[in-house]
């Protein structure tokens, strides 16, 4: 029963819009598209499906099954996610990553590429809204063939404050892990320093986006996932204002279009940030 779930269950620790969903394959799939739109490349393989009540039921006997198999046609929709053996978890070094990419240290050159790499990692985290790599175990890589490959796991739970990540805590996102907001004195997690060191690639093409030289990133999601069995996707998301009961007749979807825009926006603040660090501390401090 939807309404016995408590809200505080489904959603953590939220303000402004309260994350209501019970499934999560829509924001994984949204999620894949916006890594191969910024050419990141970090999450693995996803793709959507529809799979109808018939095969959904055809191999399973029990009573409830029969009823489903044998009732009119009805779609499920399915995220198929490709496994991969061998992840681990990898948090990002605070002294050699995090101190640097807050102008807390210097660039060491030799450790350049980790410094883009977990840099973008943050930049996706901020303009998916996905707070889920708050606690560092969600940072993950993939050890293959004596190579390691950093990933953008779990984006189950992106968007989480719907369309156009307002939530104050939403900001927060480019301050890095919990512990990266923690380690010195005169910070929390709360108030903490968000990264001013950005991959130079990655704020060029973002600048390109939001300057019409290619299209918009919500332009681009929309048009990319129109290749998905779930187009467009956002119709999945389920959220209320904190502020009312969980009751059904609270619950509300946004259009689509409210998420494509939605990423704009998003870019636009990122790219506020990036021009007061540049302002603050020089291009060639700021873009790697």
């Amino acid at each position: 029963d939807y309404n016995s779930i408590p809200v505080k269950t489904r959603s953590g620790k939220r303000t402004g819009i309260v994350d209501v969903r019970l499934i999560q394959g829509w924001a994984e799939v949204a999620a894949f598209h916006v890594d191969r739109i910024l050419l990141f490349n970090k999450k693995p393989p996803i793709v959507s499906r529809q799979f109808d009540n018939h095969f959904w039921f055809a191999y399973d006997s029990s009573v409830r099954s029969l009823r489903y198999r044998n009732a009119p046609t009805f779609e499920y929709p399915v995220a198929l996610v490709a496994w991969l053996d061998h992840v681990k978890s990898a948090s990002p070094d605070w002294d050699t990553i995090g101190k640097v990419l807050v102008q807390a240290a210097e660039i060491d050159k030799e450790n350049i590429e980790n410094l883009r790499s977990t840099s973008d990692t943050i930049v996706f985290d901020f303009l998916i809204d996905d707070h889920d790599k708050h606690n560092v175990q969600n940072w993950k890589e993939w050890r293959y063939a004596n190579a390691t490959y950093p990933l953008v796991w779990d984006s189950g739970l992106g968007w989480m404050h719907g369309p156009d990540g307002n939530d104050p805590t939403c900001t927060n996102l480019l301050c890095g892990p919990k512990e990266w907001r923690e380690i010195e004195p005169g910070w929390t997690d709360a108030i903490c320093r968000p990264i001013c060191r950005f991959n130079s690639a990655t704020i060029h093409k973002l600048r390109d986006m939001s300057s019409n030289v290619e299209p918009s990133l919500g332009e681009q999601l929309k048009e990319s996932l129109r290749s998905e069995a779930i187009f467009p996707a956002f119709q999945y998301g389920e959220f209320k204002a904190a502020s009312r009961s969980p009751g059904l007749s609270n619950i509300v979807h946004f259009t689509a279009d409210n998420f494509f825009e939605g990423m704009n926006n998003k870019v636009h603040k990122l790219l506020q940030h990036v021009e007061q660090c540049i302002e603050s501390f020089g291009e060639t401090a700021v873009l790697l």
